[in-house]
């Protein structure tokens, strides 16, 4: 087989076609929709549990059970983290005072979702039934959705386009050298330098000062 190495000189490549600020600007525009991030919301729950196949009876009883820890909590919100520790049957967040963290729509059960997006930071609400049970919940904080800024993501647009520039150049450079086929050319040659040796997929040489492999 016939090898030529063909050396890409990425920094060349970019003093000779530079990315503009024009360039980033309107990379972001037509972007926009990747960098928006959704509202947030982080909430605490004292779960309790309802079994599969449980009897209207047994679901009473838990909504029963679940209706007085919402009394309590709300007559002593700052106690619902002792609440949570004591009562919930969820242990992953029982332990750490029922806090299920930062969430945003689409990640959790449907009815919990909704009922923590209606409530306001300090707002206590239940039971709310989902397929694990009844929850009490408490809303601890909302983070808003927002874009982010140019000025945040300049530099991730930026080394992005310059890196598509590079592998453009490499693809014409290679064909020019090969003149056969896009399968000559080697994905290293998006980095921004890099030195490509491949045999040539056609069965015509393209070396000028070839080795016999």
């Amino acid at each position: 087989m016939l090898f030529r190495s063909v050396v890409i000189d990425g920094d060349a490549i970019m003093a000779a076609d530079p990315v503009t600020a024009k360039d980033i600007e309107a990379a972001y525009e037509q972007r926009r929709s990747q960098y928006e991030v959704k509202e947030q919301r982080q909430a605490s729950h004292i779960l309790i549990a309802v079994k599969q196949g449980a009897t209207d009876a047994d679901k009473a009883k838990a909504r029963a059970r679940a209706e007085d820890l919402l009394a309590q909590a709300k007559k002593n919100p700052a106690g619902f983290a002792d609440l949570a520790r004591k009562n919930s049957d969820d242990p992953g967040s029982a332990e750490k005072g029922g806090d299920v963290g930062l969430f945003s729509r689409g990640l959790i059960a449907k009815a919990f979702e909704d009922a923590a997006f209606s409530m306001k930071p300090g707002d206590i609400s239940g039971p709310v039934e989902t397929e694990f049970g009844y929850h009490v919940i408490r809303l601890t904080s909302v983070v808003p959705g927002k874009t982010r800024p140019l000025s945040e993501v300049r530099s991730e647009i930026e080394k992005d386009l310059q890196k598509q520039r590079a592998g453009r150049k490499a693809r014409r450079t290679i064909r020019g050298e090969c003149g056969t086929c896009d399968g000559c050319w080697s994905r290293e040659a998006q980095a921004s330098s890099a030195s490509i040796s491949r045999g040539c997929c056609s069965t015509r040489a393209w070396s000028s000062t070839a080795t016999t492999g």
